[in-house]
């Protein structure tokens, strides 16, 4: 089903987009299958930055508006009808782009392609889309699926993605996707799927609709394995002696990236994927003065190989300006699993260790800010983890326990909670909560007013928690501020 918003509500909804944090400053495209109610405008979109201003957004009355720049497409909106609506930009104080076609079940789309009617700069980054205005007016309608990438698909482009197919698209490599026929429903948080984006706040009554006429929203193949009964090849469920009797057991296929067992199960026995010892190095003192606004911590960690090296760094007083880099002595690319920003006021950032033996390198972190405040780092690895991009499950602003609660994508993963905590209510020496273990530091750090502790709860999803949300992490204590990244590590 796809997502309807009413003309009786204000809804909006709201999911960060880890992947596409410079959006409004380079090259982009923004695609939405957006169905109107007749007669009614609405606004589609909105790419919102840290600060609550959205200077890229999309509104459609029969003709598209990127922030006040209008297209020269005039639809008629006194019916409903599906539509591609995508907009896309060059990098630089030039004039957005008008990509529409009309839906049909069937057949060649027709495109209308053109320049908006006015130039757009360059914009501050974003952390996430809202469909709808958060401090406006809803999107009144139905929509299927939102995607953008940070660059600009070219004309051809657009025609051969954007048909009928979510699987297409997510093929086509966008840093945000999300598509509404979750299996959950309207109960259960929406993620996007490209970049790792938990979603980050609703308003109103959203209800469900029927889906464009046609458009497959399965994004691999599904099925059982067939056998050959002398006619034809059937369907069968995948048995084995048990002993006394043939039962039935999943049979495992190559995907292409991975091997998946049929009924969703993957992975390997759930003791293969470890937290290692974790190297905990945090901070107490940085910069002493605005003249001086850089700081770098070194740490020597071992990463062994088939491993992923992790840091994870916080920032408690975070203002406009700062950032921090992640590099080492041998240098390797980190990959942004977590971007830095101020809402989060952490990142975390990963390099795989594919070298075939285990690797001891100097990583070092470098803190770039526009005032004196307090900082910290957790440098580890975790062992035994396929060479996969790490999936953000969920994000912790600002909340009072370091608890995050997300639903596993495969069996024998590991949630990774990586948090810090200002002000705990008592000292942090050790956590047990049910399978959640801490590894965080043995004693209390000191932040300038006050102390503070960051580390990392973990668990393994079993094969019940691919159906159901799991929590992880502790009740107690409880903090002032609490910020935390939980994390989705794939089991090779």
């Amino acid at each position: 089903m796809s997502l309807h918003g009413s003309t009786d509500f204000a809804e909006h909804l709201s999911i960060f987009s880890p992947g596409c944090p410079t959006l409004p400053s380079a090259p982009y495209t923004v695609a939405c299958l957006f169905q109107n109610l007749p007669g009614k405008d609405s606004n589609l979109w909105y790419a919102y930055q840290p600060e609550n201003f959205a200077q890229v957004n999309l509104y459609f009355d029969g003709s598209l508006w990127n922030n006040f720049k209008q297209s020269t497409d005039f639809l008629d909106i006194s019916s409903s009808h599906w539509y591609w609506l995508i907009t896309a930009k060059m990098e630089g104080d030039v004039a957005p782009e008008s990509h529409v076609a009309t839906y049909s079940e069937s057949g060649v789309l027709t495109w209308s392609h053109s320049f908006m009617n006015g130039t757009r700069a360059n914009y501050q980054n974003m952390n996430r889309f809202s469909i709808g205005d958060e401090f406006a007016n809803g999107m009144e309608g139905d929509m299927a699926l939102l995607a953008a990438w940070t660059s600009k698909l070219s004309n051809a482009e657009i025609e051969a993605i954007f048909l009928r197919s979510s699987k297409a698209i997510l093929d086509a490599g966008p840093q945000f996707f999300v598509h509404f026929p979750e299996a959950g429903g309207l109960a259960e948080p929406f993620v996007d799927l490209a970049g790792g984006g938990t979603e980050a706040s609703r308003s109103g009554p959203w209800t469900m609709s029927a889906d464009p006429p046609s458009f497959d929203f399965s994004l691999g193949r599904s099925g059982k394995p067939k056998v050959w009964d002398g006619t034809s090849w059937n369907p069968h469920d995948a048995k084995v002696w048990d002993g006394s009797s043939w039962t039935s057991h999943p049979m495992a296929g190559f995907d292409g990236t991975s091997w998946v067992v049929a009924g969703g199960i993957s992975g390997p026995p759930l003791d293969e994927i470890t937290l290692s010892a974790a190297v905990v190095d945090y901070l107490s003192t940085i910069a002493e003065s605005i003249s001086s606004p850089t700081a770098m911590h070194t740490v020597s960690v071992t990463i062994p190989t088939g491993a992923w090296g992790i840091v994870h760094a916080c920032w408690q007083a975070g203002q406009t300006g700062d950032d921090l880099a992640i590099s080492d002595s041998d240098s390797h690319t980190w990959t942004t699993i977590q971007d830095f920003d101020l809402t989060q006021r952490q990142g975390v950032w990963g390099w795989y260790n594919d070298t075939g033996s285990d690797v001891t390198t100097s990583v070092t972190i470098t803190w770039t800010f526009s005032s004196n405040g307090p900082c910290g780092t957790w440098v580890g690895a975790i062992e035994n983890a396929a060479n996969t991009p790490p999936l953000v499950a969920a994000v912790l602003n600002n909340t009072s326990t370091a608890e995050a609660t997300a639903t596993p994508t495969q069996v024998g993963s590991l949630f990774c909670l990586h948090y810090s905590q200002r002000n705990p209510s008592t000292d942090v020496s050790s956590f047990d909560a049910s399978s959640a273990v801490d590894s965080s530091p043995a004693s209390t750090h000191y932040f300038s007013g006050g102390p503070a502790a960051m580390g990392t709860i973990h668990a393994t999803a079993a094969s019940s928690d691919t159906t159901t949300p799991i929590t992880v992490g502790a009740a107690a204590p409880t903090s002032a501020q609490t910020y935390g990244v939980l994390v989705e590590y794939f089991a090779t």
